[in-house]
Formats: structure tokens, C-alpha cells, sequence
């Protein structure tokens, strides 16, 4: 049973997973935003911060993340 936490970067190292140096920063990037979305008076901020590229540049990263993930897990 996985612990409950929404911290990324404990959960993959409770699991042991050793990350490469690019995807533990897109880690440490998508925890830092997690935290801003649980306190809604921040959200509102964060959304006028995010354009399109900033957008995609997360998504490109995080489904390389993912990718990754799949692919050592085989």
C-alpha cells in the first residue's frame, strides 16, 4: 500500500527508483505545481502564469517521464 502523500520525488524514492538527472527535474517541477493547486486562492495566479508553450513544454517532458517509466518497468 503506497503511502499517502502527494510528494513525486518521496513516492519514487520510497519505490527506488533512480531517476535520470532531466526527469527528476520534470519531477521536482510537477511537484512544485501540485502543491499550488491544493490552495485555491494561488490557482488563480498560476493559470494567468501559463501560456500555451509553458504548457506543452511540461507535457512534452511528462510524457517523456512516462515513457521512461513504462520502459524500465518492462
Amino acid at each position: 500500500m503506497p503511502p499517502k502523500t502527494h510528494n513525486l520525488i518521496y513516492l519514487t524514492n520510497t519505490v527506488g527508483i533512480e531517476l535520470p538527472e532531466n526527469h527528476l527535474e520534470t519531477l521536482e517541477s510537477l511537484n512544485d505545481l501540485s502543491i499550488v493547486t491544493r490552495y485555491p486562492e494561488d490557482i488563480e495566479a498560476m493559470i494567468k502564469s501559463f501560456k500555451k508553450n509553458k504548457v506543452m513544454t511540461y507535457l512534452k517532458k511528462t510524457k517523456a517521464l512516462i515513457r521512461w517509466l513504462k520502459k524500465t518497468r518492462d
